[in-house]
């Protein structure tokens, strides 16, 4: 009789357990499984670097493009729609004109202008 009150008891704390740990994982889903900020960071990082990567490249095909412009000693970095430019150019207007065809690409929220003019 005690061995089948200890089965019982047993087996009762097996299912709380296995009952628990269902729960557990059920409430995980629900909130979008799993540790929720590490796996959510990583998508939205890869995503973000992968949009400021394109947005770079539009960037600098724009400044290629754009007339009396060289456009070889100008770096670009873009995070999250902000494009910083340096390096420098040979005056004012390339200055201005490099500012200019950054910000008409599609997704540039704001140009931060950190080109310096050459002395000759």
């Amino acid at each position: 009789m005690n061995a089948m009150v200890s089965v019982k008891r047993a087996l009762g704390i097996v299912v709380l357990m296995f009952s628990t740990n269902g729960l557990a994982q059920a409430a995980g889903a629900a909130n979008g499984g799993g540790d929720g900020a590490a796996s959510g960071s990583v998508h939205t990082d890869t995503t973000t670097a992968m949009a400021d990567r394109k947005l770079e490249k539009d960037v600098h095909h724009a400044l290629g493009e754009t007339k009396h412009l060289t456009s070889r000693d100008i770096r670009v970095h873009a995070a999250a729609g902000v494009v910083t430019l340096s390096g420098s150019v040979p005056n004012r207007a390339a200055l201005d004109r490099a500012a200019q065809a950054a910000q008409g690409v599609p997704g540039v929220t704001a140009v931060r202008n950190n080109l310096t003019i050459e002395n000759r």
